[in-house]
């Protein structure tokens, strides 16, 4: 009875003679196979685990087509085929959605956004607020100096803005700045710009409605955090630039006295600590900030 057993497994474990090796098409499906299971971590890794799988599938396919003749080795692997094609396809998409903005926009997004980590299906969250793509010519006037009411939020694309209290400059606004960020962080829709802002040469402007804008991010955190991100480094730079002729009786108005050299760098040390303290009431000999940023509270949003 042993004798028998044993020769029944030695039947089954031993093979008396071997086939010759298939042929290549399997041999290719297999040497794909092989490399998926070295993928590495990440999206990228995933990427190329299907893309090999997609690949040795389609060898597989081949190989029971074309050498074994076998319907159903070829109906699995078409399946599998099928079903690593389209996660192929969703990862691809996933990495790089395809979603282009114009020129301009896609400078200001690789500029601000971008470096961020902002995905393009992300922004496109925020494009879609555009209320308008402004062109000003020079000498045009964006907002009025308590009259205009902030219902916006505005980018420069191109050109060159100037920054007026009570008629004299304060400061400029180059491409990429945000025309009105200090009155993004609680200033109602109801209230009026506290300065007047003017074209100096011919400006291109992307402007939002800031109300639909705070409500299309208010589900997102992280969107809300970089555009309180990017807002806030904008109204540093703004504390930053302030130029040396604020509170000067003596300075000229916009049309003869702006120029390259008008941006005065405030000392860092200086700056910050003033940003820091909040040091932004009217000083004894009357220089004042002229924003009214004690305005601001942090847990205040826009009334819709």
């Amino acid at each position: 009875m042993n004798e028998t057993t044993y020769f029944q497994l030695s039947t089954l474990l031993m093979c008396k003679t071997w086939t010759l090796p298939n042929h290549p098409l399997f041999q290719f499906a297999s040497g794909f196979l092989l490399l998926s299971y070295l993928s590495p971590p990440g999206i990228y890794g995933l990427l190329y685990l299907r893309c090999c799988l997609t690949i040795a599938s389609i060898f597989y396919t081949l190989w029971g087509w074309l050498i074994l003749c076998s319907i159903d080795t070829c109906v699995w692997n078409l399946i599998f085929t099928f079903v690593n094609a389209v996660y192929v396809i969703f990862i691809v998409f996933k990495i790089n959605p395809f979603i282009r903005f114009p020129h301009d926009v896609e400078l200001v997004y690789r500029d601000l956004f971008k470096p961020l980590k902002v995905s393009r299906n992300s922004f496109l969250k925020i494009y879609k607020c555009t209320r308008e793509v402004q062109t000003l010519k020079a000498e045009d006037v964006y907002c009025y100096e308590g009259e205009t009411l902030v219902d916006k939020l505005s980018l420069l694309l191109s050109g060159r803005l100037a920054v007026l209290k009570n008629g004299k400059t304060v400061h400029l606004i180059d491409a990429h700045q945000f025309v009105d960020s200090p009155e993004w962080f609680g200033v109602g829709s109801n209230e009026t710009y506290q300065v007047t802002v003017m074209a100096l040469e011919e400006c291109r402007l992307i402007i939002w409605h800031r109300d639909k804008l705070k409500l299309t991010i208010a589900d997102e955190p992280y969107l809300q955090a970089v555009m309180d991100n990017i807002l806030g480094k904008d109204v540093v730079k703004k504390l930053l630039f302030v130029t040396g002729t604020v509170g000067n009786a003596a300075t000229s108005n916009c049309s003869t006295n702006v120029n390259e050299n008008s941006k005065l760098i405030v000392p860092y040390h200086k700056a910050m600590d003033q940003v820091i303290k909040r040091n932004i009431n009217p000083e004894p000999n009357g220089v004042h900030c002229f924003w009214s940023l004690s305005r601001i509270n942090e847990d205040i949003e826009t009334n819709v």
